[in-house]
């Protein structure tokens, strides 16, 4: 039985706006995951102390869910109000992830040398080593590190290539031949997911986006997630020409950073892509089955033309590349149950 044990002291932390009083009392996770079921405890108290609620949730992966709430409520504190107050969105999303997921990479570019971004390594050996590619113009880089455009330590500028037409610029570490994500995948951790912020400069003329693509293999994109130079957000999938690209509903201010989660499931292609904490579209990709490299990526979005010496400019930062397990059944119903407690609070 593996177990994971959070015993967390009297405060506020911040997250997506909302204040989340951590835990007063004890706060137990258990994850017998090696089992047929998991058990999830929580004690809340809030910063006054008249409020403690105990939710036991009693998951079966095999049979059926059981749920026991007990709350020993001081009379005046509505249950439902509270509860919304601490955010119980975050914490689900925080307890369905498995002890054995992991970060395959992280970095925030800062001590990175500025300049080429392929002189650059992440890792000793194979794949360690940041590879760079894009048909440019004479003097012009694909991918570089830079001064962030928010005048706050080192960006990644990606600069679009030469093509009008379906041009890509990419930066990547190589996860597949270097075994970095055989390794983190290993027990079950299924999920490819890639984290990025970025930025997209506004008044461009050049037609152009930026964002990241996970890859099967050096020649095939699986999933994207990308802004154009009119804040538009597309996703596309196996595949960054025109045909491959489907727009959601969501516009983005441009001269800002915007956070972008994509979860792609490799073996089922199932896709979820996130854009400032909110999902944005779900779908299902063509390519599947194994995993590259998740990519910094820029196009050009022209549907013909030759070549111009006009450039499009995006910039990248907070990268985080993970393996993460399948949601599960428990995770499935914790999501359900703080649907449940919004929905009541909005009531």
């Amino acid at each position: 039985m593996l177990c994971a044990r959070i015993l967390a002291k009297q405060s506020v932390v911040r997250r997506k706006g909302c204040k989340v009083p951590k835990v007063l009392t004890n706060r137990s996770i258990l994850y017998p995951w090696r089992g047929t079921s998991h058990v999830f405890s929580m004690n809340i108290a809030n910063t006054f102390g008249y409020l403690l609620t105990q939710i036991e949730l009693v998951a079966s992966f095999k049979e059926s869910l059981w749920l026991s709430l007990y709350f020993p409520i001081n009379s005046g504190v509505p249950f439902m109000n509270t509860v919304s107050n601490f955010c119980v969105a975050g914490v689900v999303s925080a307890v369905s992830i498995s002890a054995s997921a992991g970060v395959i990479y992280s970095t925030d570019f800062n001590s990175y040398t500025s300049g080429n971004l392929n002189q650059n390594a992440a890792w000793i050996g194979t794949g360690g080593t940041w590879a760079t590619t894009g048909s440019m113009n004479s003097g012009q880089l694909a991918m570089s590190v830079v001064s962030s455009p928010s005048g706050s330590g080192k960006a990644v500028q990606g600069t679009t290539e030469k093509y009008l037409s379906s041009g890509r610029t990419k930066g990547y570490l190589d996860l597949g031949n270097s075994g970095k994500w055989t390794a983190a995948s290993a027990g079950g951790n299924n999920i490819l997911r890639t984290e990025l912020d970025v930025y997209v400069l506004g008044g461009q003329s050049m037609a152009s986006s930026f964002g990241l693509m996970s890859h099967k293999s050096s020649f095939e994109v699986a999933a994207g997630l990308m802004i154009s130079n009119t804040g538009q957000v597309w996703t596309s999938n196996s595949g960054y020409a025109l045909a491959n690209r489907t727009n959601t509903s969501t516009v983005v201010s441009l001269n800002a950073w915007h956070s972008l989660k994509q979860d792609w499931n490799y073996l089922t292609g199932e896709t979820l892509a996130y854009v400032d904490g909110v999902l944005v579209a779900s779908y299902t990709t063509t390519n599947r089955g194994s995993v590259f490299a998740s990519m910094l990526f820029t196009t050009t979005d022209l549907a013909s033309g030759g070549s111009t010496t006009n450039n499009g400019y995006g910039y990248f930062d907070n990268l985080a590349i993970s393996a993460m397990p399948v949601p599960s059944p428990g995770a499935v119903a914790l999501v359900g149950l703080a649907g449940l407690f919004a929905k009541r609070r909005r009531a």
